[in-house]
């Protein structure tokens, strides 16, 4: 009836492991995006690229002057008095006004693809170290599982040596077992320790401790469009920001002054209005313009290749897949078959058909087969992360 228990669990334990329960890991993931320092400095980020749109594309101050005069006649020899007042406000004519705000609107969508190209990376590096810890939490409950096992095989045994059926050293590598297995349950709660300290500190959260669970399973979309992939479209961004920086300069004038002035003088009143233009002769900005078009022209050749670069890393990703997904199979038929043996060499063991040494070998080919199921699933989550990430679903 106790063996039962023992293969029972370890049913329970592979289900569990496998089965989807999102909260914790999400828990975990939204007090990091609350909280991460990191992520609220590319918000503000966005907050002064938006300021600074505004100030490209707001209008200048007018500028008022004020004149006062002395007038001494020639023929008379008198003094008079006279005065002005001139306004000049700088106008920018309609096309360049468009440009800037096309500028400034490209600003703010580059720094907005920014701030979420690092979101998108950090959800994805939380990801991967969230699973080193779930890793190592799962490897516990092997150790634990393995130590369930190890006692039944010591209380068998001690039962036997009692009754001298076996030696005083077949009951020593019993209990010798059963040691390895405490210092090797330590050694994991280290890995365990350190990984989960490696995680909040990498998330940024100020809450000293919670309890997290380990058994999130990341899950792929059937979505495949590289185009979405954050850095793609960062990327974009910033060459749309540098061709409507271009288009802008491209402007030979782009602004001039309209000037008012209003003046009395002892024999007259005047009353001008003008406009006073830049010549474009020795500075037209067109290496500016040039040179923002060479930027854009060698972006697009850096992003073309970090496309087909992308293809092939998610083209190596889904290969990846489905030989994990084959080899995870393969795995969990090996426990089985071995799970069935070890239940017939326990029953042996209690009539002494097998030694101590057969039984543990058997035993420990069990625990790797258990390990290596949950290297496979978490070499599956990683693969799920990274797919997510080049195919942009984390996107918002």
């Amino acid at each position: 009836m106790a063996k039962n228990k023992i293969f029972s669990a370890f049913l329970i334990f592979f289900s569990v492991y496998q089965s989807l329960n999102a909260e914790d890991f999400k828990y975990l993931l939204n007090k990091a995006l609350e909280s991460n320092s990191n992520l609220k400095s590319s918000e503000i980020e966005v907050q002064l690229a938006k300021e600074n749109g505004s100030i490209l594309t707001r209008y200048d101050n007018p500028i008022i002057e004020f004149s006062y005069a002395d007038y001494k006649s020639k023929e008379k020899g008198n003094k008079e008095k006279g005065q002005g007042v001139s306004i000049t406000q700088k106008i920018v004519p309609w096309n360049v006004a468009n440009d800037k705000t096309d500028l400034s609107d490209a600003i703010i969508k580059n720094e907005v693809d920014k701030y979420n190209l690092d979101k998108q990376e950090f959800i994805k590096e939380l990801s991967l170290r969230y699973t080193i810890y779930a890793k190592n939490k799962s490897f516990l409950e092997v150790i634990k599982e393995s130590q369930k096992i190890a006692t039944k095989i010591y209380d068998i045994s001690n039962e036997k040596y009692k009754l001298g059926a076996i030696s005083k050293a077949d009951l020593l590598q019993s209990e010798i077992e059963l040691i390895d297995i405490k210092k090797k349950e330590n050694e994991i709660n280290l890995e365990i320790m350190s990984s989960y300290y490696d995680l909040m500190k990498f998330a940024g959260i100020e809450e000293q401790y919670f309890n997290l669970d380990s058994d999130y399973k990341f899950n792929i979309t059937n979505n495949a469009n590289l185009e979405r992939n954050p850095f793609i479209i960062s990327e974009e961004s910033k060459k749309k920001m540098l061709l409507a920086e271009s288009e802008l300069n491209s402007n030979l004038i782009d602004s001039f002054d309209l000037i008012y002035s209003y003046s009395e003088e002892p024999d007259q009143t005047v009353n001008q209005i003008g406009i006073s233009l830049p010549l474009p002769i020795f500075n037209s900005k067109s290496e500016e313009s040039r040179i923002a078009k060479l930027t854009a022209m060698k972006m697009d050749l850096l992003e073309n290749n970090q496309k087909q670069q992308l293809s092939m890393e998610y083209e190596r990703l889904v290969k990846e897949r489905k030989l994990l997904d084959d080899l995870k199979v393969e795995n969990e038929n090996v426990l089985k078959l071995q799970m069935e043996s070890l239940k017939m060499l326990i029953e042996k063991l209690k009539i002494s058909q097998i030694s101590i040494i057969d039984i543990q070998n058997s035993k420990m080919k069990l625990i790797q087969t258990m390990t290596d199921l949950i290297n496979v699933e978490t070499v599956l989550n990683q693969n799920a992360i990274s797919i997510n990430y080049i195919t942009g679903e984390y996107n918002d």
